[in-house]
């Protein structure tokens, strides 16, 4: 081997790592297209509800819109017997329109229980809906209102619901910080894993060596030994110096004289109606860091295990040792 191999490990295992956070990052833009989610921060304007569902038909689902000389339906949206939104609606230029308001923004409470039956002005954020769910239901009531037939108002009604009330919820606000905050986060992982693999100095793993040294002068020294090593296992390896072990995802390079327990663990596992047992082994040094490899079998971790027992006799071995020790 050369004395890259160590490196090339590590950026193999690097490698592995960019599938999550480009996952996430490919996720988080499918939802920010199918939902539109992002227009929540540029909505367009509007002076009237014809302009609002023009602004629906042409793919606009959110909108800043003034309306003008509302009139309560008499129709509410409650949940839990508490009275969360009232249906307006709006005549304008020979159509009827149904604006559904948040009894918060029109100041219902328990000493003002009763929606105002006429507002001139308002102006709010809003969804767009289709209104055909409930549109059949509130046409019977307007229309009573109105004097008209139930047929020759739903002739002249929107199909479009102008939906403050979902808005004031605050979801989409909140779906879109959530993905926000997702992506950024899977954004700066994927930074941090592509520095690894350009120099692998700034690796995770060899970060961790400045708690025992040098960094540079200990990753140099492991990457010479690591040539001529034995390998007690597949993905672990003993040098004169250091405890090398990795598995699919993560590497992991340790002084041996800084490790002061290991121990290894049993995870059941159902593969295909089959229950088998995979071995891991946990290395803990004098600075109280962990490190686990998974999926060895029992005999590899047992040969480790021996090995470092034999070469280090003061190293505790055996989960129910370290945990005596740590009691005292």
């Amino acid at each position: 081997m050369k004395k890259k191999s160590l490196s090339a490990t590590i950026k193999k295992i690097n490698c592995r790592k960019l599938i999550m956070p480009s996952i996430f990052i490919v996720f988080c833009s499918i939802i920010l297209h199918t939902t539109s989610i992002c227009d929540i921060f540029t909505l367009p304007v509007v002076s009237s509800p014809a302009e609002a569902a023009a602004s629906y038909h042409n793919g606009d689902i959110y909108v800043n819109a003034t309306l003008t000389d509302l009139y309560y339906s008499g129709v509410n949206r409650s949940d839990k017997h508490k009275l969360r939104a009232c249906y307006y609606y709006c005549l304008y230029e020979n159509n009827c329109y149904y604006v559904l308001i948040s009894a918060s923004s029109l100041g219902i409470d328990s000493t003002s229980p009763t929606p105002p039956q006429h507002i001139a002005s308002y102006n709010c954020k809003a969804k767009l809906e289709s209104n055909e769910g409930e549109s059949d239901s509130l046409t019977q009531l307007v229309s009573k209102k109105l004097n008209w037939t139930p047929q020759a108002l739903n002739l002249m009604t929107s199909k479009v619901l102008i939906n403050q009330y979902r808005m004031s919820q605050g979801r989409e606000y909140i779906l879109a910080g959530l993905l926000g905050i997702m992506s950024l986060s899977a954004i700066i992982h994927l930074i941090v894993i592509i520095v690894s693999l350009i120099n692998p100095l700034l690796s995770r793993t060899v970060l961790r060596l400045s708690s025992y040294g040098n960094r540079n002068e200990l990753y140099n020294m492991a990457c010479a030994e690591f040539e001529d090593s034995h390998v007690y296992a597949p993905g672990i390896t003993l040098t004169d110096n250091f405890f090398i072990a990795y598995d699919k995802h993560n590497i992991h390079i340790v002084p041996l004289e800084a490790i002061v327990w290991a121990y290894k663990f049993g995870t059941l596992q159902n593969r295909l109606l089959h229950l088998d047992i995979s071995y891991s082994l946990s290395v803990v040094a004098n600075d109280k860091k962990h490190y686990i490899v998974h999926h060895k079998t029992k005999d590899a971790v047992e040969l480790v295990l021996n090995a470092l027992q034999t070469r280090f006799p003061e190293i505790l071995i055996g989960y129910s040792e370290g945990k005596s020790m740590g009691t005292r």
